[in-house]
């Protein structure tokens, strides 16, 4: 038997497996077993579903995996999109974090007044209101 027909017949499992070790943190790199899975799909060898579940199965708790489905349906997203969305803008919020620090390393702690104009900005960028006086923090 081949290493591909071992893949044809227990592709699920090896997936499963390999992205779980590399989890884990052992060396064995899930990448080259994610493209064959691609070409197996290409091939009418492995369903879509089975390529794109499986290691999702391996690397995301059970728990966070089902809240992820059920924001991204909420959403009328897909799991790997809503997953993008979010670490997208995860990054974005990182990089505001990490301007202010740098500003603030070089210009000295903003002002209670900028931090109020800040939020307030922020809250009109969202579209929200801006926040009642009571849930303003202050310095």
């Amino acid at each position: 038997m081949n290493a591909l027909q071992f893949l044809v017949d227990h592709g699920a499992s090896v997936l499963f497996l390999v992205v779980f070790v590399e989890q884990v943190g052992l060396p064995i790199p899930a990448i080259p077993l994610l493209v064959a899975a691609g070409a197996l799909v290409g091939a009418g060898k492995m369903s879509l579903v089975t390529a794109l579940l499986v290691p999702i199965a391996a690397s995301l708790p059970p728990d966070l995996a089902r809240a992820v489905e059920q924001a991204a349906k909420a959403e009328g997203t897909t799991f790997s999109a809503w997953l993008a969305q979010t670490a997208a803008h995860r990054l974005k919020l990182e990089a505001g974090r990490q301007a202010i620090a740098e500003w603030e390393r070089e210009n000295g702690p903003l002002t209670e007044a900028e931090l109020a104009d800040g939020l307030a900005r922020a809250r009109s960028s969202l579209g929200r209101a801006p926040a009642p006086a009571a849930e303003r923090r202050s310095a």
